[in-house]
């Protein structure tokens, strides 16, 4: 699972070096930082609601309507002489579309969700950069070892990125980030599972790195996993996270 506390977190050197320089230029706002850095919003990791948790709750509720719905529709079945049966069919089939509708809520309005979640932080990317899109993923340990898949995750951010400044601004549920071009010596492919994305390492002070992950779930990789006769299919696979990073970044690392 995601860590409980910051001191168990893989960010929180990275955390810690952020704050001493933020002291030392005796900042408030890190956004005033010219440097990179990774600051925490919370005392704790995962606090309150979290994408993850949003996720759960969609997945509950989307089960239940389509048991209620299977369930209206025998009881439609069992009824059929009786002329309220059309009804209990038509809700039927409401429910169990309902409940398949909030299986796809999570992953379809995922932007969405972690603007709601981040609210004012959000609102300062968009005035930041009224003209550019902002990207959603989900930001966890590089290490893929070390990569546990739990209900909240690591992270989940929010992605500004300024070509013209070379960096990315990233707000995140649980902390906040700048990664600057200058102080990044990698981008490369990342993928576990049925997520794809881009591995960072961006240097913090003189002896700290952060080494991270920005991932989203790909569905055509999970259905090539399940049907592996659908191989010839992974040209198709695209990673707009890594085309987006390196651009910003100024990168060009094989694949």
């Amino acid at each position: 699972m995601a860590a409980k506390t910051w001191e168990q977190d893989f960010r929180f050197p990275a955390i810690q070096a952020s704050i001493r320089r933020l002291r030392a230029e005796q900042l408030q706002d890190p956004l005033l930082c010219e440097a990179s850095w990774c600051v925490p919003v919370s005392q704790k990791p995962a606090v309150g609601w979290t994408p993850g948790r949003i996720t759960l709750l969609c997945l509950i509720f989307g089960f239940a309507l389509l048991g209620g719905g299977a369930w209206l529709a025998s009881l439609a079945e069992k009824q059929q002489a009786a002329p309220h049966s059309s009804w209990l069919l038509a809700a039927g089939v409401c429910s169990s579309l309902s409940g398949m509708l909030l299986f796809f809520i999570p992953s379809q309005l995922d932007r969405q969700i972690v603007r709601c979640l981040i609210g004012q932080r959000a609102d300062h990317l968009c005035v930041t950069s009224p003209s550019q899109k902002l990207l959603c993923s989900e930001l966890s340990h590089a290490d893929r070892a070390n990569v546990k898949i739990s209900i909240d995750g690591d992270d989940h951010v929010l992605i500004l990125a300024d070509p013209d400044k070379g960096e990315l601004l990233m707000e995140g549920t649980a902390a906040r980030y700048r990664i600057r071009s200058q102080d990044v010596s990698l981008v490369a492919p990342f993928q576990i599972m049925n997520y794809v994305g881009v591995e960072i390492t961006c240097r913090i002070d003189d002896e700290t790195t952060l080494n991270f992950a920005l991932a989203r779930v790909s569905m055509l990789t999970e259905l090539i996993a399940q049907l592996p006769l659908l191989f010839f299919l992974r040209s198709w696979v695209k990673n707009p996270l890594l085309d987006v990073c390196r651009q910003t970044l100024q990168t060009g690392e094989a694949e």
